[in-house]
């Protein structure tokens, strides 16, 4: 559909979604699975029909605006509260960050972040609780800066999980984190401080990711840090002395 006419402004609001709303509640949990997995790509085309459209005034393309992303937002909390943790992560493994951008910061904090985060509190599916790790760069990357004392503790939980899998999913957030150097060098030091006796860990998966981790920040960091405040916090954990932080030297 390239354009819509006038009297067809109101489809999604007053047709699609009156039955997608349906949906969300609906007793088949690959029904919700699907409403999940494609939710994103229905707000973008219903945005796109609100763009498209004739508006005879702004003010009621934003009533219609706000009409639709009342409507997202309500199917939104119904299907990352769902009973079935396979319809929580279908929604965010399903481009999360056009969710994000659909809702606006706002409503992207209050809706998916904080539910994102009771994921951590689910002990017996550890698929869940790596599945915040792998969102939860793209949603603070659109939500901005977020306050260190609020995502600080969310990062140390993956540290201390019990499950390898969510170990190593958070490590690798720690180094997309640092790649787009989201967040203050200090708050990064804190952090490798912590998970540096994983050094130790016997799954080499979870070594070579905080070893990956290490190598980036000291890259990141200015010659100084590196040497004084990083090289200190590995050295414990090696059986020889190194100097320079490569990969090679430090799993060697």
């Amino acid at each position: 559909v390239e354009s819509v006419d006038s009297s067809d402004n109101n489809v999604f609001t007053d047709y699609i979604l009156t039955e997608l709303v349906k949906v969300a509640n609906d007793e088949s949990t690959l029904v919700r699975t699907a409403l999940a997995t494609e939710l994103a790509r229905l707000s973008e085309t219903a945005e796109r029909f609100l763009s498209t459209a004739a508006w005879s005034s702004k003010s009621l393309k934003d009533s219609e605006q706000a009409v639709l992303q009342s409507v997202f937002q309500e199917m939104i909390s119904r299907l990352l509260t769902d009973q079935v943790n396979d319809v929580r992560r279908a929604l965010l493994d399903s481009r999360v960050s056009d969710l994000c951008a659909f809702l606006g910061r706002h409503k992207t904090h209050d809706v998916i972040l904080s539910h994102i985060v009771t994921f951590l509190n689910d002990k017996c599916d550890f698929e869940l609780r790596a599945c915040f790790f792998d969102n939860i760069v793209p949603i603070a990357a659109f939500l901005g800066p977020i306050d260190s004392l609020v995502l600080r503790p969310l990062l140390q939980q993956g540290l201390w999980d019990a499950d390898e899998f969510v170990i190593h999913r958070a490590l690798s957030a720690f180094t997309t984190f640092t790649e787009l150097n989201f967040l203050e060098s200090s708050l990064m030091l804190d952090l490798a401080a912590e998970a540096m006796p994983l050094l130790g860990h016997p799954s080499p998966w979870i070594r070579q990711a905080l070893v990956a981790f290490v190598v980036l920040l000291s890259s990141q960091l200015r010659l100084a840090d590196s040497h004084c405040r990083l090289v200190p916090l590995v050295q414990p954990h090696l059986t020889r002395e190194i100097h320079l932080l490569t990969p090679d030297l430090i799993l060697e």
